[in-house]
Formats: structure tokens, sequence, C-alpha cells
């Protein structure tokens, strides 16, 4: 009996994880259920860096405007790569200077490659992107322009899931996936770099 609650059990979960993976892709998670699937595209790329250029020259129109260059290893043979970015505009996806076509539905943008890349290969794009950050609907947490001073709650209390990078770049907005960031920041002032 423990035998066939097992394989049931068993059976259940990746017929689970086959319909989350499925609406995933195709845009359509939102809540608890995506935070499950999040975790789980973390097994197909593993991101290493993320290379930001940020504009803040028009920050007094609460806007940014940046690019956002992703370095990663596929962990299976893939040909497209998604990845969050909430409420903002995407100008553009370049990989090696040439464009990419991609789908974005307001949180989702899933870029094609021009073809498929193996496993253990490593990459990397570019999104080219615009907008006015979004704070979270609890007032507390993701992006703030207060007096000449712009900073990043990096979660937020009332969305899911509470992790809230996406708020600003282009990422895998997950508490499972880890990466190395570069910054180049660009100011009415002055342009700083950090690593």
């Amino acid at each position: 009996m423990r035998r066939l609650f097992f394989s049931t059990t068993l059976f259940i979960s990746i017929a689970s994880f086959a319909q989350h993976e499925h609406y995933y892709h195709e845009g359509i998670y939102s809540g608890m259920n995506r935070s499950l699937s999040d975790n789980l595209r973390s097994d197909t790329v593993d991101i290493k860096n993320y290379s930001l250029y940020l504009d803040f020259t028009k920050a007094n129109t609460d806007t940014i405007m940046g690019s956002c260059e992703i370095k990663f290893e596929a962990l299976m043979d893939i040909s497209s790569i998604s990845l969050d970015l909430l409420h903002m505009s995407v100008d553009s996806i370049k990989m090696h200077g040439t464009s990419l076509g991609y789908s974005y539905n307001d949180s989702l943008i899933i870029a094609s490659f021009p073809g498929s890349l193996s496993s253990g290969s490593t990459d990397s794009l570019t999104i080219y992107y615009k907008g006015s950050p979004v704070t979270d609907p609890s007032g507390i947490g993701g992006f703030y322009f207060t007096a000449g001073t712009y900073f990043n709650l990096g979660v937020g209390f009332d969305d899911q899931p509470h992790n809230y990078g996406r708020t600003w770049h282009p990422c895998f907005d997950n508490f499972v996936e880890r990466a190395t960031y570069d910054f180049t920041v660009l100011t009415n002032n002055h342009s700083a770099k950090d690593t």
C-alpha cells in the first residue's frame, strides 16, 4: 500500500510540474502557484551575472531607462529564456548584436533564441527597457523616488512572490537563483560604476 501511495504521489507531482511549466510559459501564472514555477525555472537556466546600466536623468518624472546584460548557463537544451520585469516597456532584446523575437505580458518576458542552446553552454543577452518602477500595493516595497534619492526595497508584502527585483530590472525574481551584479548608474550630476 505504501508503494502505491508513493507512486501515485510521484505521478501527481510530475503531472503538476508539467502543468505548472505549461501555465508559466503561457504567461498565465499569478499568485502563489507562480512561486513554485519560478523556483523550478532555475533548474533550466543558471543566471551567472547581471550587468545593469541605469539612466536616472529623467528621475524627476519617476522614470528610468536601462539595459541589462544577463550572462547565463543552460542547464538543459533550451531555445528561449523567461525573465521577470514588472510594468515596464521593453524596447528590444539583443544577443550577439542580433535582435531577438520576444513576447512580454507586462510581467514576463519570453525571449526566443535564433537556435537551440545545448546543456552546459554559456551565453548572454541584453534587454533594453524603460518605464516607471512600481511600488507594492501595500505601500511597503518596490521602487521609490524620494527627494533626489532613488531606492528599491527588494520585497513587496502584498504581491506574490514577495521578492521584488523585477520592479527595476529583468531577472529571475525568485528566492532560489543567485547571481553577481555590475552597476553603471547615470544621474544628472555624474556617472558611477560599481561591481
